[in-house]
């Protein structure tokens, strides 16, 4: 059930029903505290900022994220953890928090490069792009840009929408 309630959450969210991934995430989240899975207690948060971020909600998006951190390490749980800091970092981008930000992107960066996850350093790589840009760091953010673009370029990873 729990499988089925993220999922659900996930086809709201990608469909801008909300509520309805909202709705799903706290059904996920009761679900598994409930039996006691703290895997899916991080990500129903994590899910949940996710979309709070995407509603303009902030303070509870990064509330949502931290929570979620704390629950991927204890378990270990490094994708989970790399992933967590990465929503942590884009939503202190939001605020304008931009050493907050780069705190939070620098560890995801490593734990990203760590584990080969291409995807996952692709949206660092964007992030770190616009944080430079934001800091008037005009060169610093082109190379972070054009690391993304070069991940969604290979041949590998093929994504057309970094491109």
């Amino acid at each position: 059930r729990m499988l089925a309630w993220n999922a659900l959450g996930a086809s709201g969210f990608q469909q801008g029903r909300y509520d309805q991934a909202l709705d799903c995430y706290r059904r996920l989240h009761e679900l598994a505290e409930a039996v006691g899975d703290d895997e899916y207690q991080g990500l129903a948060r994590l899910n949940s900022s996710i979309v709070r971020n995407e509603l303009g909600d902030y303070q509870s998006a990064l509330l949502l994220a931290r929570q979620s951190l704390s629950f991927f390490r204890a378990l270990p749980l490094r994708y989970r953890e790399a992933h967590a800091l990465y929503e942590i970092g884009n939503t202190a981008l939001q605020l304008g928090r931009w050493d907050q930000a780069h705190a939070h992107l620098q560890p995801a960066l490593s734990l990203y490069q760590q584990l080969e996850m291409q995807q996952g350093l692709a949206e660092i790589f964007w992030a770190e792009g616009l944080l430079q840009l934001v800091l008037g760091n005009r060169e610093a953010s082109e190379q972070h840009y054009l690391r993304c673009i070069a991940i969604g370029r290979s041949e590998a990873h093929n994504d057309p929408a970094i491109v």
